[in-house]
């Protein structure tokens, strides 16, 4: 094999194993971001568990209604981050 093939080979080599490293990367980060927003979507409905729980409270009058505004405001956080996550994806 003259130089010149050679040097073409090993560039073409080098090429190719830059491609498998930037799909592996891809692929691995689709990955992150898809536990991501599993992670953000369990935080959402976990939330809303414990404002429906409050809200509950509230309205036996074991609970006053700052704890509400308190958990629907970390609602609201969670929905703007599951759709920041989804963004991502």
């Amino acid at each position: 094999m003259a130089h010149t093939e050679k040097v073409r080979y090993l560039e073409l080599l080098e090429e190719a194993q830059l491609k498998a490293l930037e799909t592996t990367q891809a692929y691995l980060d689709v990955q992150r971001y898809r536990q991501t927003v599993a992670l953000a979507e369990q935080n959402l409905r976990d939330h809303q568990a414990v404002h429906q729980h409050i809200e509950q409270r509230v309205s036996s009058g074991v609970a006053n209604r700052a704890d509400l505004m308190q958990i629907s405001g970390r609602v609201s956080l969670a929905q703007a981050n599951l759709m920041t996550e989804l963004a991502n994806l």
